[in-house]
């Protein structure tokens, strides 16, 4: 008896033992099985904010493979995954595997406002992984499990990052184009009657530099010419005294005469050859215009810029009427000339159509990523208005016989240019439809400038001062809220609660206007009140030329320094254009932080 007693306890105790190490290797086997699915989750949140692409399909084609080869790399009770996972897209617990030591995984986009599987395209930023691994019982058959039991070990994994709120200050002053390849031109006829014996002629203005705008007009200002690639080009002087930003040059606007349909207003070529009557972007970007073709449309010289830039190609009547010699130029009038010029042109300027690129990649990397809500300041002299200025420059007549359409700002009458200046506030209602993306999207590429919409509505180009102060006064108002912990008197409490906030400032220049709080225009005391609120500021300061670098540096570092943000110098120079693009990709990673 008392060995059949000793003999049973023996039994139970080594029953019992092998239970309670099977179920601890049960446990540690879905411990390990949860930290792959998580580090897989993980990996592919980080494989959706890395990807290299702007296009959401391909990044989150990018974000599965990142998430399958994270998964593989791990290993289960020293088994490992490698090849041993079958994926598929689902929004449940897939069955247990048939073979041991094996996993099904199925995976699905979760918008992480309401934690539930979504198939809107702008709410999927949680990847979220279901996944149930085949776990094979080592002493089953003694514990009464059987030698073929497969326990499954369930495991569910979110990824994805954090809520962001932010805010882009874009800076549209009259410099941001001045980088622009340009010809200063003076468009004459070689006789005082228009006609055969007197067909118009074109002088390239003695310039300097580069070919560059602001070379070319032999500006020496730090913040740049006041003249512009594209309408309002902002030639207003009349006389031997220059405006102030307008270098070395001196506009006639008799000699200029009407814009569509009528010759020169003056003959012969004037004594002063700083003369001009047209500005005409070189569409093949070179220092001297050598030709240009685009879409049928052929730019072989510089009097076919200024002619298909005023309109007199769009029909052979309205070339005769301007006394323009189309087989001179070698062109054949068509309908369309005036817009094909003006699309490249607001293609060609710049840095302002790199920054707009720059700032569309850098949009559309966040809105692929993460949760975002996006708000928008364009400042110049100030910030969400509308510029209505002269076309050319007072008091040159701009009026179309037949006015051609195409995608340049002009509305109304007499020559009347609307430029507009965008503002676009924050919305704190949650989803997708509510983050501003595609608002925004509107006045970037690729909808824009190549997009025709009615009255240039959307259109950004130059004018005006720097008004940094202002500009990031109304980010500050959008991000800030009014009720503690940021006690901020005008915020608008458009910011949503819990994100993350940041603000991004990209100018060309310095500080020079203020419709900021009353005092220092240096924004400063702004990028103090962000740091007290953990709202960082990052500046992208763009250099045209070097003279500028010390001071740009001296104006922003201090801003992102004191926000606890980052500065980043784009220099002149061959390269700038890559240089914006990586600064704002850079911005754009960084504000990117995965959670579970």
């Amino acid at each position: 008896m008392v060995v059949l007693i000793v003999f049973l306890l023996v039994f139970f105790v080594l029953l019992l033992g092998m239970t309670a190490f099977e179920f601890s290797r049960y446990s540690l086997c879905c411990q390990q099985f949860q930290h792959c699915v998580d580090i897989a989750a993980l990996g592919g949140a980080a494989g959706l904010a890395s990807s290299q692409t702007t296009n959401q399909a391909a990044a989150q084609t990018v974000a599965i493979s990142t998430a399958q080869w994270m998964m593989e790399q791990n290993y289960v009770l020293d088994k490992s995954l490698n090849g041993k996972t079958t994926w598929s897209a689902g929004t449940t617990t897939p069955p247990t595997p048939s073979t041991a030591n094996t996993a099904t995984v199925a995976f699905t986009w979760v918008d992480p406002e309401t934690g539930l599987p979504t198939g809107v395209a702008g709410d999927q930023k949680v990847f979220r992984i279901y996944g149930t691994y085949a776990y094979p019982p080592l002493v089953g058959s003694w514990i009464g499990l059987g030698n073929s039991t497969k326990a499954a070990v369930v495991a569910i994994g979110d990824g994805g990052g954090a809520t962001l709120d932010v805010v882009l200050c874009f800076d549209l002053s009259g410099s941001i184009d001045d980088s622009t390849k340009v010809s200063y031109v003076e468009r004459y006829m070689t006789g005082v009657t228009p006609g055969p014996a007197n067909r118009n002629k074109y002088r390239k203005v003695v310039t300097y530099g580069d070919g560059t705008m602001y070379k070319g007009a032999n500006c020496s200002s730090l913040t740049g010419t006041s003249i512009n690639a594209c309408y309002p080009q902002s030639i207003q002087s009349t006389d031997s005294t220059r405006v102030s930003g307008q270098g070395n040059l001196r506009y006639d606007n008799v000699e200029r005469g009407v814009t569509q349909g009528g010759p020169p207003g003056k003959a012969g070529p004037a004594a002063d050859t700083r003369t001009l009557t047209d500005i005409v972007v070189n569409l093949d970007e070179n220092d001297v215009f050598g030709g240009y073709s685009s879409n049928g449309f052929n730019f072989p010289n510089i009097g076919t810029l200024v002619e298909a830039s005023r309109g007199n190609l769009e029909s052979a009547a309205i070339a005769t009427s301007a006394n323009v010699d189309t087989s001179a130029l070698g062109v054949t009038p068509q309908t369309g000339y005036y817009q094909e010029y003006w699309k490249q042109a607001l293609l060609h300027r710049h840095p302002l159509y790199d920054a707009q690129l720059s700032s569309a990649n850098f949009y559309q990397i966040l809105n692929n990523a993460v949760n975002a809500h996006f708000g928008f300041v364009g400042f110049s002299s100030d910030e969400n208005t509308t510029y209505t200025d002269d076309c050319i420059g007072n008091p040159s007549t701009h009026t179309f016989t037949a006015p051609p359409a195409g995608p340049y700002p002009t509305t109304g009458s007499g020559g009347v240019v609307r430029t507009p200046i965008p503002y676009v506030c924050l919305d704190p209602i949650a989803g997708s439809a509510h983050s501003n993306f595609s608002t925004i999207m509107q006045y970037l590429p690729p909808n824009n400038p190549v997009g025709n919409y009615p009255g240039g509505q959307y259109q950004l180009t130059a004018n005006g001062g720097t008004d940094i102060n202002g500009s990031l006064n109304q980010a500050l108002n959008m991000l800030a809220r009014t009720s503690a912990p940021d006690n901020w008197a005008n915020g608008l409490n458009t910011n949503r609660q819990g994100a993350n906030r940041a603000i991004v400032l990209f100018t060309d220049g310095l500080p020079n206007g203020n419709t900021g709080p009353v005092g220092a225009s240096d924004g400063l005391a702004i990028a103090s009140a962000c740091n007290s609120m953990s709202i960082p500021i990052y500046c992208v300061g763009l250099a045209q030329i070097p003279a500028l670098v010390p001071s740009m540096t001296a104006a922003l570092q201090p801003i992102a320094t004191n926000s606890k943000g980052k500065f980043y110098q784009i220099p002149p120079g061959t390269g700038q254009a890559a240089a914006l693009d990586r600064a704002f990709s850079d911005i754009a990673r960084s504000l990117i932080s995965l959670t579970r």
